[in-house]
């Protein structure tokens, strides 16, 4: 298949996770917000993220100037990462309808925040999560890029690491023995076995 079908196919994936994240941020913006834990630190890793997962993507679909990382990947493989990166958005449409107005994009509660358990949160505290590993993953094979892949994979990583710790903390401190109890029957990013 030529190069153009997976750079559009690509470019289709990530304007329709803009799309459907989209109505999230935009009530988010209006949803006042009691507690923000470390901004400028988060801002940071929000604008890294947004480099790695949407920046250097776009890079790879408009321009030649990262074909140099390209790799030689058997076409079912890519075929693989379109279909995993669909699977993702549909997981993503779940999770967005589970949060509602909890949705965040910083660490931040609302003011009459609640402890969503159910749809994808029933099995797996940070389904969010597991859906942006899904993206880079995704990304990383439909570009067949190691550049992509690498860097798409590590900034997401390093936002991982460093964020669920203080959110789980944050979750705990505002709920107690009911998130306590959460997470011994959920999983962090899969369900428990």
């Amino acid at each position: 298949m030529e190069e153009i079908f997976y750079r559009a196919s690509l470019c289709i994936l990530i304007v329709a996770f803009l799309m459907i994240r989209a109505p999230s941020v935009m009530r988010a913006s209006r949803t006042k917000k009691v507690e923000d834990k470390k901004p400028t630190r988060e801002r940071f890793l929000v604008a890294l993220n947004f480099v790695g997962m949407l920046g250097v993507p776009l890079i790879y679909i408009f321009t030649p100037w990262l074909d140099f990382f390209s790799l030689s990947f058997f076409e079912f493989i890519r075929y693989l990462g379109i279909a995993f990166f669909v699977t993702g958005l549909i997981l993503l449409i779940w999770i967005h309808k589970a949060l509602g107005e909890h949705w965040s994009m910083m660490l931040k509660l609302s003011d009459e925040h609640k402890l969503i358990s159910s749809g994808p949160y029933s099995r797996v505290r940070h389904p969010m999560y597991t859906f942006f590993y899904i993206m880079v993953i995704s990304t990383a094979l439909i570009s067949a890029n190691l550049f992509v892949g690498v860097f798409g994979i590590l900034t997401w990583t390093i936002l991982y690491i460093v964020r669920v710790g203080d959110e789980e903390s944050m979750l705990l401190e505002q709920f107690g023995e009911e998130y306590q109890q959460y997470m011994d029957r959920t999983g962090r990013l899969l369900p428990k076995l």
